[in-house]
C-alpha cells in the first residue's frame, strides 16, 4: 500500500454530533511532525489491547495519548491530566468487517456510562443503536473520526491535539502493512 496523498477528516462534537468535514492533504502537513509518529509507530502491536502510549511533541508535551490499532484501523485517546479530552477513530479502508467492529468498539467507548458492570446485551444494543456518532455516514477512506471532549478551558490544548492527530493519522495511513502479521 502506497501512502495516501489525502484523507477525510470528519469532527463531531461531544454528544455525538456530526460538526464538519474536511480534505486533508498530506502534502500540507509538517514533515518532522508525521515522521515523529511514523518513527514511533514501529511500535505498534497490532493487537487493540496492547496500546501504544506516549506524549505528544511540541508545546504541550505534557499531553499523552494512548493509540490502540490493527491492520484496518485504530483509535487514539488524548489525556490531559488522566482525563480524555479529545478521541479520534482511524479507518483505513482495507477491511469493512475489521472497520464495522472498530466503529462498534469506539462508539461504545464514547458512550458508555462508566459503570464498573460489565454491560448487559441491552446496554450494548441500546448504545450501538443510538444516533449519536454515525461514523458510518461517513464512507470517504482513509477517514480520521475527531471527537473533541473538553471544555472551552482547554482550547488551545484542543487546537495542538488536533493538529497532531492529523499527522498521526497520516503517519497510521501510511503505514507499510505489506509486511504485518
Amino acid at each position: 500500500m502506497t501512502s495516501p496523498e489525502s484523507f477525510t477528516a470528519a469532527l463531531y462534537s461531544d454528544d455525538g454530533v456530526f460538526q464538519s468535514s474536511t480534505q486533508i492533504q498530506v502534502a500540507d502537513l509538517e514533515t518532522e511532525n508525521v515522521q515523529y509518529f511514523q518513527n514511533k509507530f514501529r511500535h505498534l502491536s497490532g493487537d487493540l489491547e496492547l496500546p501504544l502510549e506516549d506524549k505528544l511533541p511540541g508545546e504541550f508535551d505534557f499531553i499523552e495519548y494512548r493509540v490502540g490499532s490493527d491492520l484496518s484501523g485504530a483509535f487514539v485517546m488524548y489525556y490531559l491530566h488522566d482525563e480524555v479530552i479529545f478521541a479520534s477513530l482511524l479507518l483505513s479502508g482495507l477491511d469493512e468487517a475489521a472497520e464495522t467492529e472498530l466503529m462498534q468498539v469506539f462508539k461504545f467507548l464514547l458512550l458508555d456510562t462508566g459503570e464498573e458492570d460489565e454491560p448487559t446485551e441491552e446496554e450494548i444494543e441500546e448504545v450501538l443503536s443510538s444516533n449519536e456518532f454515525e461514523f458510518g455516514s461517513i464512507t470517504e477512506r482513509p477517514a480520521a473520526f475527531q471527537i473533541e471532549l473538553s471544555n472551552e478551558e482547554e482550547a488551545q490544548q484542543v487546537a495542538h491535539i488536533a493538529k497532531m492527530d492529523r499527522h498521526l493519522a497520516a503517519a497510521f495511513f501510511g503505514l507499510d502493512r505489506t509486511n504485518s502479521a
